[in-house]
């Protein structure tokens, strides 16, 4: 089972307003919080952005204390 899958639209349009809402608030970049979950920046942004990846979502979801 591969790893890169991605979300309904309207759910990965949620998520990534959340994230970069919490991100902006926290002054928190995608850069750091790639390093806080170690992974690679891109990988963290297209979790972000795309929807790829639902093992770096969730370690998003939890390093940002976001509602699942």
């Amino acid at each position: 089972m591969s790893d890169r899958k991605t979300t309904p639209e309207g759910t990965q349009d949620k998520f990534r307003e959340e994230v970069k809402i919490c991100l902006l608030r926290s002054g928190t970049s995608i850069t750091a919080l790639a390093r806080k979950l170690r992974r690679p920046r891109n990988s963290v942004s297209m979790a972000i952005n795309r929807g790829c990846f639902p093992k770096v979502r969730k370690q998003i979801v939890s390093a940002l204390k976001l509602a699942a």
